[in-house]
């Protein structure tokens, strides 16, 4: 669920705890709709890349991270930077 350019340590820390506390992790899927329902609950459909769907209901809160590319590329980072890692990441401090 934690990807790219997270401590995979911490990474499986986490997602145990959001599975402890009972939070649902569907990182490959988006939310296409959601419905709040009368008893104030909502109700969301979402989508995969492959098109697939699922439906959750009676849910209290959704939180959607889209994640980010570091914006990097033309600060000159590589005068400075003895090393860069993929998608614009640098390492400062090897």
């Amino acid at each position: 669920m934690c990807r790219t350019g997270f401590d995979p340590e911490a990474a499986k820390h986490t997602e145990g705890e959001f599975k402890r506390q009972g939070i649902q992790l569907k990182p490959d899927f988006s939310p296409v709709k959601v419905v709040k329902e009368k008893d104030g609950k909502l109700t969301m459909t979402a989508k995969n890349n492959k098109d697939e769907e699922i439906t959750m209901d009676g849910i209290d809160y959704i939180l959607m991270a889209t994640g980010r590319k570091p914006a990097t590329q033309g600060l000159g980072l590589d005068k400075v930077c003895e090393q860069q890692l993929c998608a614009g990441v640098v390492v400062l401090y090897p």
